[in-house]
């Protein structure tokens, strides 16, 4: 994707390239006590872990425009360490080892044991991911396709609309946020400046992440970005009115027990009625305690969803279609139609759609969206799995693995639902060789349901912990008397359930395989990134299979 850094090697590129570190990757410390010792096993991982962010060399490549930074010394590197603190160091590569690399479709890659020579092309890639969530619970060797990522359109990414395809620039999102008291305002335009969330979203943030992730506790620096809001339940200065079966409003004790939010305190106390029922008064009417503690309590809030409202795109290509085969924006309810007459700038005879659409307007192409994850990315986990599963495949264990060799039917093994797995049969010739240790076939499929169930399970778990826990207990509170579907509260006017607030889950591992079509054509399948390293720095004369080439030409061949 296009807003991935380039991919620089500190110390040069050597023929053995093992020892070598690279932008992006996910490193440890060689030592396993030190490793031990800035662990942090209750919140992140055992060990420590980091991405590294910047390797000597790398500065050469920054434009003038950027603010500079100190140069990384040679044969060290610049890391994020996952943990509680901002903990950024230069760290020897001597004292790092590399535990996991990124690569993404059609990278030029060697093998790091001879990374001078032969090389090949990535053809398909497959991503696991350990994820940590709000209860502390660790679940591992989750497949990325089984997750989401916080934002659904992402600068650099692809978008089409119509014949149209393009590529993303801009996106203005609007933040839903929950309250502990059941209320409910959508930030329009959200701007992280106003709206301030109190964690990180990724270990380094760039154009593609969301500063706002669900779960995530935001406050807002000044009073206008609350009444500014566009309030779905309740507003800026009083907690919502609840739904009961009898109607009416809220009386004084009511109101004055509402708790605050996310670390907050709700300093009002009431004193219960033991024989007489204390008179329902109308709901403008409660008393001065239980209005500042409502309006304290609007001070912070907790992201429930994140929502691209308007997408700046920049259209690069139109499909060629006959007249009689236009496409029909108005069954596609895109806003605005596009014009059918061509245009000065027009291709495939029609003028390109405007710069800025609404969201609502444009599909996302997420093909390759699963393999976008990285260390510390902040990751949604659905209610319910894709429509089509897909097979994990990384090795469990020695014990339930099995060493396969040559065999295509194993490693291209389809789960029962009958969904091909992310490596597919690119090639039926009979010198495919495989790597990254052995795999069992119903191990695999094994392997993936479990974690896939178990990252399942342990979101659902999590609405019922920290904020997440006050916020839907607010809610469940305040549609205490309206009849529930699935144990979700109900709203009577939309005559739906309400969804629950599901805190997003933290990626503190990433465990990322791939196939590689080599220049003899062969092909590779289930390589371990780590045991790979990019080839930069291409000849004209590097070919390989697939591609497109024409004579050129000479005197003989003009």
């Amino acid at each position: 994707h296009e807003g991935r850094r380039g991919m620089t090697a500190s110390g040069g590129l050597q023929s053995d390239a093992r020892r070598a570190v690279y932008e992006e990757d996910v490193v440890t410390y060689a030592d396993d006590d030190t490793a031990e010792e800035w662990g942090d096993p209750q919140n992140y991982s055992a060990t420590a872990v980091g991405l590294v962010s910047r390797v000597a060399g790398s500065d050469d490549e920054w434009s003038s425009d950027e603010e500079p930074e100190e140069p990384v010394p040679e044969d060290h590197s610049e890391v994020c360490w996952l943990g509680s603190t901002d903990r950024v160091e230069i760290e020897p590569n001597k004292d790092l080892r590399v535990v996991d690399r990124a690569f993404l479709h059609g990278d030029v890659v060697a093998r790091a044991a001879d990374a001078l020579g032969a090389q090949g092309v990535v053809s398909a890639v497959h991503l696991d991911l350990d994820l940590r969530f709000a209860d502390g619970s660790l679940v591992r060797d989750v497949n990325a396709r089984r997750v989401a990522h916080v934002r659904e359109f992402r600068p650099g990414h692809y978008v089409t609309y119509g014949d149209w395809v393009g590529k993303i620039v801009e996106v203005n999102e609007d933040v839903v946020v929950r309250f502990d008291d059941g209320a409910e305002c959508v930030v329009l335009n959200a701007d992280e400046e106003e709206l301030v969330p109190n964690e990180r979203s990724t270990l380094f943030a760039d154009e593609e992440h969301c500063p706002y992730f669900p779960g995530a506790v935001v406050h807002a620096t000044r009073p206008g970005v609350w009444r500014d809001a566009l309030w779905t339940r309740g507003s800026s200065k009083e907690a919502p009115k609840r739904e009961t079966s009898g109607g009416g409003g809220r009386d004084d004790a009511e109101a004055a027990d509402a708790p605050a939010v996310a670390g907050g305190s709700a300093t009002a106390t009431a004193t219960a009625s033991t024989s007489t029922p204390t008179p329902r008064r109308p709901y403008h009417k409660k008393s001065l305690s239980a209005r500042v503690s409502a309006m304290r309590a609007r001070t912070k809030g907790v992201v429930f969803a994140v929502r691209a409202s308007e997408v700046t795109v920049r259209w690069l290509a139109c499909a060629r279609r006959a007249e009689s085969d236009a496409y029909d924006y108005s069954v596609a309810g895109a806003f605005p139609r596009a014009p059918r007459t061509p245009g000065p700038e027009s291709e495939g005879g029609a003028a390109a759609p405007p710069e800025q659409m609404p969201a609502s307007a444009l599909r996302p192409l997420t093909h390759f969206a699963h393999t976008c994850f990285q260390l510390g990315d902040r990751t949604v986990v659905p209610e319910t799995p894709p429509p089509k599963s897909h097979s994990s495949r990384r090795r469990m264990s020695d014990e339930t693995s099995a060493a396969v060799a040559g065999d295509s039917e194993i490693l291209s093994a389809s789960d029962p639902d009958g969904y091909d797995s992310d490596f597919p049969d690119v090639s039926s010739s009979s010198n495919d060789r495989y790597e990254g240790g052995g795999v069992d076939g119903d191990g695999i499929v094994r392997s993936h349901k479990t974690a896939s169930a178990g990252a399942g399970v342990a979101a659902s778990v999590c609405e019922s912990v920290g904020v997440a826990l006050d916020v839907n207990r607010g809610l469940r509170r305040l549609f205490k008397n309206v009849e529930k579907s699935n144990g979700a509260p109900f709203d009577p006017v939309a005559n739906k359930p309400i969804p629950l607030l599901r805190p997003a889950a933290t990626v503190v591992g990433t465990h990322t395989y791939v196939d590689v079509r080599w220049q003899d054509g062969s092909v590779t399948r289930h390589v371990a990134a780590k045991d790979l390293v990019p080839q930069l720095h291409l000849g004209e004369h590097d070919f390989w299979p697939g591609q497109f080439v024409a004579r050129r030409a000479d005197d003989r061949n003009p």
